[in-house]
């Protein structure tokens, strides 16, 4: 009975040493024709058969326990083992991969997620990088790493062709570049057809392009800010002797214009202003009309409150001066309607757009000078009649000869 025992003990052994020798040449260590699935399978069978081989041995070992007798080393067995879990490991990263790159290369290209891309890669990369020490001498491990590796220098690439800053125009250069017609829109355009297409082979074309457009959403970002602002700048208005209205403060209103024509000036000198050159143009006229009208408004609004309180408060002035008083009129209801316009709609983009306001107050402006002048040599006139009035101001003056029929508002000059 021990010599059968024995015997059997001897045989297990060579078998054990005969599977770890077969082990070796069926295990996917260097085998590129068998696919990730294939390779796992080939694992399954050979974990199979050293289960098989343990169970064996765990049968032995009651008899060898009656005899005294040593159970043999596995250390085969072990050594297999170990080589199928890294060999697992590494198949297993293997058929993630492509699991995930039949993913990528069959969706819409336009909706492929960059970011959760390289997080996946570099996960993969992480995880090789643990086994380079034990299976670097492995084929099947160069071959998966090298392919995790080719796909993480690519992304860049596929990050420059997913940026949200291309317009049809990149696109229309690409298509130039490359001399190749696609649609970048089209459902079909996926990843697989941007390598079909040799798409990869203008890498340097393509970053280039995607930095420019990046620079470029830049300034077509700022223009979009500022539509959005003037939309919302407003001219201050406030109630003037409860029956005008006239602009109260544009403080505000000109540290806006000044930051945006800032902009604009920097816009214009890019070398990305082709690009945008009508919608830059339009602003730099815009900002420009709107700084023009105001200032001409509060110009007129400066001349016209002075001559106010006193074509409109004497008499006696208006006698004296009938032409310029008629004039001033005439230039008072221009003044009335374009302000009442300001404070039903004070939105200083709109305001000053309004049709002819510039041309108004150019005239407003003209002849209000006109006025003033006529003024000036009304008053001229008197002080060389009463040279005493050279010590006055024109104010005092003028508050004189309105009220010269009333001796005492007089006196106290």
């Amino acid at each position: 009975m021990r010599e059968t025992l024995v015997g059997s003990l001897g045989s297990f052994t060579s078998e054990l040493s005969q599977s770890r020798a077969d082990a070796k040449k069926v295990l996917p260590f260097h085998n590129d024709e068998l696919t990730p699935e294939q390779a796992l399978e080939v694992c399954k069978r050979q974990r199979e058969a050293v289960a098989e081989q343990r169970a064996s041995l765990e049968r032995l070992k009651p008899g060898l326990a009656i005899f005294g007798l040593e159970p043999p080393t596995i250390k085969n067995v072990e050594d297999t083992e170990t080589d199928l879990s890294k060999l697992e490991a590494i198949w297993g990263i293997a058929a993630s991969f492509d699991q995930n790159w039949n993913k990528w290369k069959d969706g819409k290209f336009k909706e492929l997620n960059v970011e959760s891309m390289n997080t996946m890669a570099l996960q993969y990369r992480k995880q090789i990088g643990k086994m380079k020490r034990d299976i670097s001498r492995w084929k099947v491990f160069g071959s998966v790493q090298d392919r995790v590796d080719q796909f993480l220098k690519t992304l860049p690439l596929i990050q420059d062709l997913r940026n949200p800053g291309l317009r049809p125009r990149h696109w229309d250069l690409l298509r130039q570049e490359m001399k190749k017609d696609f649609d970048p829109n089209s459902p079909d355009f996926t990843l697989e057809k941007v390598f079909t297409l040799g798409v990869n082979l203008h890498a340097d074309f393509i970053g280039e392009l995607s930095a420019n457009a990046n620079k470029e959403l830049g300034i077509e970002s700022a223009l979009n800010e500022m539509d959005g602002i003037w939309a919302e700048v407003n001219i201050e208005m406030s109630d003037h002797k409860e029956i005008y209205y006239k602009i109260r403060d544009v403080e505000d209103l000109f540290a806006q214009l000044e930051d945006n024509q800032v902009s604009i000036s920097t816009m214009k000198a890019s070398r990305f202003y082709q690009s945008f050159r009508e919608q830059i143009d339009h602003w730099e006229d815009a900002l420009s009309h709107i700084s023009e009208v105001i200032e001409l408004a509060l110009t007129v609004q400066r001349q016209w409150m002075y001559l106010e309180s006193i074509f409109m408060a004497s008499e006696d002035i208006r006698k004296q001066l009938p032409k310029e008083s008629q004039l001033f009129d005439t230039v008072n209801a221009t003044y009335i309607r374009f302000t009442k316009e300001m404070y039903k709609d004070p939105n200083a983009l709109r305001a000053c757009g309004a049709p002819g306001l510039l041309k108004t107050l150019i005239d407003c402006d003209e002849n209000l000078q006109v006025i003033q002048k006529q003024l000036d040599a009304y008053l001229e006139t008197k002080r060389m009649v009463f040279p005493r009035f050279y010590f006055l101001s024109n104010d005092d003056l003028l508050e004189i000869l309105g009220q010269q029929k009333d001796p005492k508002q007089v006196q106290k000059h």
